[in-house]
């Protein structure tokens, strides 16, 4: 499927600022599921970007306005083209993390952030979830995160801390995403955080849309690294 995106951002000041530095991750990426076909970015105050891919592979534009504005408009453009969801990996015993190699690659998958640095709460749930299996354990902490927790907009901010989360049981797709990959590291599998656009009229339910255009913000969920595999992506918003 053919997919076109158009990400504004628009930032209003209260007054004059006289120069800014920005960098922009928004280009979609490529990778098994998808092919980005076009890519634009548009500034306003006009000003030119520098391109570059940071250590996690993600792209980003990097640009300076250097004249006095009180707004500044941020305009991602782009075209992907999709291919159908894989199936679950097959089962893998949970030994396999230890691995030498693969606990080498995906080492610092597995370190507490800021924004998913666990306590006893999460560690005691995330225990309710492990089997000796690593994708049935992913899939009970996609499962665990999700009947626990309420879809409410508004009711957290940007850095809470994942226990509070749990022990709330609301929020949105980035804080479960957070608390899912949270779960995950403190049992020792590695996991991400990742950032996209979902085609659908909610974030919430996930369901399909009748018509070609929705109207959304970004979506959040969680990836979990499952060895001789690769990365296993999981919603744990539906």
């Amino acid at each position: 499927m053919r997919l076109d995106i158009c990400n504004r951002t628009l930032y209003a000041y209260d007054s004059w600022v006289a120069e800014s530095q920005n960098e922009v991750r928004a280009a979609p990426v490529t990778d098994e599921r998808q092919h980005l076909i076009a890519y634009r970015l548009s500034v306003a105050p006009s000003s030119r970007a520098v391109a570059y891919t940071d250590y996690w592979g993600t792209r980003v534009d990097a640009f300076g306005v250097r004249e006095p504005h009180l707004s500044l408009e941020i305009v991602a453009e782009a075209a992907v083209e999709t291919g159908e969801a894989f199936l679950l990996p097959a089962p893998t015993d949970f030994d396999a993390l230890a691995d030498p190699v693969f606990a080498a690659n995906h080492d610092e998958y597995l370190a507490r952030t800021p924004h998913a640095d666990w306590g006893d709460v999460v560690s005691a749930a995330a225990a309710d979830a492990r089997t000796d299996d690593v994708v049935a354990t992913v899939v009970g902490v996609h499962d665990l995160v999700r009947e626990r927790m309420a879809y409410e907009t508004g009711s957290t901010f940007i850095g809470i801390e994942v226990e509070k989360v749990l022990a709330e049981g609301h929020g949105v797709c980035q804080d479960f995403a957070h608390l899912a990959v949270a779960m995950c590291r403190s049992l020792g599998v590695p996991a991400r955080y990742v950032s996209g656009y979902l085609f659908t009229t909610s974030d919430f339910t996930g369901q399909d849309v009748d018509g070609d255009i929705v109207n959304v913000q970004t979506h959040a969920w969680f990836e979990a690294a499952v060895p001789w595999y690769g990365w296993m992506a999981m919603d744990p918003t539906n």
